[in-house]
């Protein structure tokens, strides 16, 4: 990272420590936080009140703050699988939080990609095929662009994919990089799905320095918590991940990694181990073994009744 990201980072830090907690980034924050925002939920569910939304936006809440603790706590001490292990979190908690509203909002189908995009980040295998199964495509609700990014994506983590799914989505590809409306970061996006799914990779890390070049720029799920955008680029490290574990690639080389401030080699290395073990980044178990369970589990559908 460079002097002004640094800054940056220090800066936020210093925002939470004056308004949170003074030894922030601090495991019995994170843990406290958790609790406070579980036991909100219950006594709004107790109530009967609008609990889904607040369950919602309460897994939302403690999903950021696990990656935010993560991402300052390296920053201070250099510790990959502490961000290993925090995605694991946040990818888990992001996936309950969507399923009471189905994995969306109204006039769009594709609202929760993002969110797949960053489980594939941390390459949960479980949770890919989770979204997989009880969110299934094909998308066709949100703007061109988003339907066919969705629909690539999805297409790449399905293991029964046909020649003809294959081919219909490189022509839907094709035609989308020509509209004059798509913009540069998700032409890029697209560019990086057909070297995946041809397997030629010749244009890839042409395509990764476009993202990695726009990081900064973007306002969205891949840049929030703020951290992110002086950080790392999620989505980099998730088409990394694609490709490598896709097994239609063969015994074709790996594209180069990147050289950029955003790419964390340290980190990518550290998810792609043989045999990596995932642990929760906080204590699930002593704030409701009930919500565990469901992490564990990673069910089609919630039943809040368990709660009781």
């Amino acid at each position: 990272m460079d002097t002004n990201n640094n800054k940056k980072i220090e800066e936020i830090l210093n925002h939470y420590r004056i308004h949170s907690d003074k030894n922030y980034p601090s495991k019995e924050y994170l843990q406290n936080y958790f609790k406070n925002k579980f036991e909100y939920f219950l006594d709004i569910y107790n109530r009967k009140k609008n609990y889904i939304g607040c369950f919602y936006s309460s897994m939302k809440y403690v999903a950021d703050e696990c990656l935010e603790y993560s991402l300052f706590s390296n920053f201070l001490n250099k510790d990959s699988q502490k961000i290993v292990n925090s995605l694991y979190t946040s990818s888990r908690l992001r996936y309950l939080s969507e399923l009471p509203l189905s994995f969306g909002f109204s006039g769009t189908d594709v609202a929760h990609i993002q969110e797949v995009f960053i489980t594939a980040a941390i390459n949960d295998q479980n949770l890919l095929q989770a979204y997989f199964k009880n969110k299934p495509g094909p998308f066709s609700k949100g703007r061109t662009e988003s339907n066919i990014i969705a629909n690539s994506l999805y297409l790449i983590i399905d293991k029964n994919k046909t020649q003809e799914k294959i081919d219909k989505n490189i022509n839907e590809i094709n035609r989308v990089l020509k509209l004059k409306s798509v913009g540069k970061y998700e032409k890029a996006f697209l560019n990086c799905y057909k070297c995946i799914i041809t397997h030629d990779y010749s244009d890839f890390l042409e395509n990764i320095n476009i993202i990695l070049k726009l990081h900064k720029s973007k306002d969205n799920a891949y840049t929030f918590p703020p951290i992110l955008k002086y950080t790392i680029c999620l989505p980099v490290i998730a088409f990394y991940n694609l490709a490598y574990f896709d097994p239609a690639r063969g015994n074709k080389p790996m594209p180069p990694e990147p050289d950029h401030k955003y790419w964390d080699s340290e980190l990518w290395h550290e998810i792609i181990k043989d045999n990596q073990k995932r642990e929760y980044i906080i204590d699930i178990e002593k704030v409701s073994p009930v919500l565990k369970k469901w992490m564990d589990e990673l069910p089609g559908k919630i039943d809040f009744e368990e709660l009781n």
